[in-house]
């Protein structure tokens, strides 16, 4: 930084003040070490005799001129009367107080301050600067000159910085990464086949009847009646056929792994400091908020849901058995011969009646397929990579935001398919109805009768067909777990760094890098995202402005890597830590070692720590205001 130093008046004189020039952030600033004045113009001259400019001024600002003798003073505050030939102008104000008052911008006291920015001002081309001024301590006007500035060359970062010169609203921002594509639904299980039927049995016949007893010829040939013959037993019926089960669904695909975001600003390569820079210089002017991000990450792809299980088909029914037949009638006896030839015959039995077959069993259901697993969210880029170049410094006026990119989402797991269902049992055939009897035959008789032959025994009926178990449900498809990442922004650096922000002015939101950092920072007012690492803060003087430090994680300050704040102020500055906390979280704190302990979930157990450097007090309720 080089600046260029005008002084005006002397000590004791009643106004005596100084205009600096810092060739850094292009600003004019004037500060009042005696007397008050209303800043209305600065005059430039390169110290010739002709004019090389435009100082011609319009009719309202005719006020603004310094013609005639100026006075001139040297750096001992000796003052001389001279004549000089000016090359340009800028206006600062118009002259006259107005409504404002001394409360006027241009208005400078005794012990104040007042920059503005030069334009395209070259201290190189111009070495004397003329002042014009009004109500001068309440008075007259001024035309003071000083022909030779201090020109100071102090530059914390060195000759050759790596600069980043934002203006007017500027947003420096890396590519972000691309989504991941979502994975493909899986297909469904292939369809069961239904178990065939079973046949019934076919019909059986009767048994055949008796033959009568006879006698025929003389003398008489006599033959016994004869019993019926036994009805044929029933045809049991076939079996049901078993079903398929039911095919499995798919998987679903996994979702793709979203993108990585980039950087915004390269400034030392992976491979080492080969331009040779000494720092990282950031200055940021202009009227609206400037802004370095890293890339987005990209979102992860979804997984594909899983296909759904086939049903199970129903199990074939059995087949019925048939009937048994009925049994013959037993023949009848004759009425002489005795008792072998009077006897008639016995009625056969009755068939068994056919077993009903057994019913088919049903398929079982499909399982259905697992969902996809969700593609895990890209990496974010950093806003700066300065690898070696951990020295970092921030002049100018205006709002910055230097923050990482968001981290991206993970896919969502795909759900699982629904598992198919188990088929019908099929039904069990009917039992065949055994077979009637035959009836005995009659006896015919005179004299004594022959017995009655014996009623045929009915036929057992078959067995019922056993029924087929139903088909098993198949299991539902798990469901894929979703991508690994969190929506968390990435560091603004890739390497370690020690930020001095001192000079800046503007509100800076800026997090470090995932190692261990230090800040200083300016009156303008900071919003600093916490990062991994031992990191320290020192914000400005107490009072000065309000700042907030944002924790998102526990691991950002605890265990052995603890963060330090010095300058914390109770009533204006803040700690947030309201994305971690539960409802019942707590806080305590230790005046000697200067530590607050942070419980965020209510446990009684200390989750985090941070301490605060320049706090003296042991009442806990002095921390009311401390935390967003």
């Amino acid at each position: 930084m080089t600046t260029y130093t005008w002084q005006f008046g002397a000590e004791g004189s009643g106004v005596y003040f100084s205009i600096v020039y810092d060739s850094e952030t292009g600003n004019f600033t004037v500060n009042s070490f005696e007397g008050s004045f209303d800043l209305n113009a600065l005059w430039f001259s390169n110290g010739d005799k002709t004019v090389d400019g435009d100082t011609t001024l319009v009719k309202s600002d005719s006020s603004l001129n310094m013609n005639g003798s100026n006075t001139v003073w040297d750096d001992e505050g000796n003052a001389t009367s001279e004549k000089v030939v000016w090359d340009d102008y800028l206006k600062v104000s118009s002259t006259g107080l107005g409504s404002a008052g001394e409360a006027k911008t241009s208005f400078v006291s005794e012990g104040e301050s007042y920059t503005f920015s030069a334009g395209d001002f070259d201290p190189e081309e111009f070495g004397t600067l003329g002042v014009r001024a009004t109500s001068v301590n309440g008075g007259d006007g001024l035309k003071w000159v000083d022909s030779a500035p201090v020109i100071s060359t102090n530059n914390p970062w060195g000759d050759n910085p790596f600069s980043i010169n934002l203006s007017g609203g500027q947003l420096l921002s890396g590519a972000a990464g691309v989504a991941g594509v979502d994975g493909s639904p899986g297909g469904a299980g292939t369809t069961s086949v239904a178990g065939t039927d079973g046949t019934d049995g076919s019909a059986v016949g009767d048994g055949t009847d008796g033959t009568n007893a006879t006698a025929t010829g003389s003398p008489p040939v006599r033959v016994a009646a004869t019993d019926g013959t036994d009805g044929a037993a029933g045809i049991d019926g076939t079996d049901g056929g078993d079903a398929t089960a039911g095919g499995d669904g798919q998987n679903g695909t996994d979702g793709q792994a979203g993108g990585d975001g980039d950087t915004a600003m390269v400034a030392d390569a992976l491979d080492g400091n080969d331009q040779g820079y000494t720092a990282i210089l950031i200055n940021s002017i202009g009227s609206a908020t400037n802004s370095i991000y890293g890339g987005d990450g990209g979102a992860g792809g979804d997984g594909g849901d899983g296909g759904a299980g086939s049903d199970g088909a129903d199990g074939g029914a059995g087949g019925d058995g048939s009937d048994g037949g009925d049994g013959g009638d037993g023949g009848n006896g004759i009425g002489s011969g005795g008792t072998v030839y009077q006897s008639s015959g016995d009625g056969g039995d009755g068939g068994v009646g056919g077993d009903g077959g057994d019913g088919g069993d049903s398929g079982a259901g499909g399982d259905g397929g697992d969902g996809g697993v969700g593609g895990d969210g890209g990496d974010a880029g950093h806003a700066i990579q300065n690898g070696d170049l951990s020295d970092v410094f921030i002049i100018g006026n205006t709002d910055l935001v230097i923050l990482g990119g968001l981290i991206g989402t993970g896919g969502d797991g795909g759900d699982g398919g629904d598992a198919g269902i188990g088929g019908t049992a099929g039904d069990g055939g009917d039992a065949g109805i055994g077979g009637t009897g035959g009836d005995a035959g009659t006896k015919v008789g005179s004299g004594t009768s022959g017995t009655d032959g014996a009623d045929g025994v009915d036929g057992t009926n078959g067995d019922v067909g056993v029924v087929g178990a139903d088909g098993v449900a198949g299991t539902d498809g798990a469901d894929g777990s979703g991508g690994d990442a969190y929506l968390l922004r990435a560091a603004a650096f890739s390497d370690s760094v020690d930020v001095d922000a001192s000079a800046f002015t503007g509100q800076l939101t800026i997090s470090g890098s995932d190692f261990d950092d230090s800040f200083i920072f300016g009156t303008g007012g900071t919003i600093a995202y916490a990062t991994l690492g031992s990191d320290d803060y020192v914000f400005s003087a107490e009072g000065a402005a309000d700042e907030t430090i944002i924790y998102t994680a526990a691991d950002q300050s605890s265990g052995g890597s603890i963060d330090s704040i010095d300058n914390f102020d109770l009533l204006h500055d803040k700690i947030d830590v309201s994305s971690i906390t539960e409802s019942d979280w707590d806080y305590a704190w230790d005046n000697s070692s200067k530590s607050l302990t942070i419980d965020l979930d209510g446990d009684a157990s200390a989750d985090m720590a941070i301490t605060l450097l320049g706090i003296n007090t042991t009442d806990i309720n002095d921390f009311a205001l401390a935390f967003a």
